[in-house]
C-alpha cells in the first residue's frame, strides 16, 4: 500500500472574482510543483460553473503534505487571499489515500 496522499480542494469564487481567484491559484502551481514531496498539482476550472476551481494534488506522504501546508505561499493564500475571493462556505478540501 502506498503512503501517497491525494487531495481534492474546491474553491468557489465570489461573483466577479473568478479571474482573480484563477490567478491566485495559478501562482501556487510553480512553487508547489517544486516541493520535493509533490507528485502532481493540477488546477482545473469547472466547465459549467466558471466560478468553481478544483486543485487535484498528490504528495508522496503525510510529511510532504504537512510541509506543503506550511509553505509561506500557502499560508499567505489561506490568510490573505481566500477570504477576499472565495464565497463563504465556498471551500472544500478533502484528503484521500489510495487503496487500489
Amino acid at each position: 500500500m502506498s503512503d501517497e496522499i491525494i487531495g481534492v480542494a474546491t474553491f468557489v469564487a465570489q461573483d466577479g472574482k473568478a479571474n482573480e481567484l484563477k490567478l491566485a491559484l495559478t501562482d501556487l502551481l510553480g512553487p508547489t510543483r517544486l516541493e520535493a514531496g509533490c507528485i502532481s498539482y493540477i488546477l482545473t476550472q469547472n466547465l459549467d460553473n466558471v466560478n468553481m476551481f478544483t486543485v487535484l494534488e498528490r504528495f508522496k506522504d503525510k510529511d510532504a503534505l504537512d510541509l506543503h501546508s506550511n509553505q509561506p505561499y500557502i499560508i499567505n493564500f489561506r490568510t490573505n487571499i481566500l477570504g477576499k475571493l472565495v464565497k463563504m462556505h465556498g471551500v472544500s478540501v478533502i484528503f484521500y489515500k489510495q487503496i487500489g
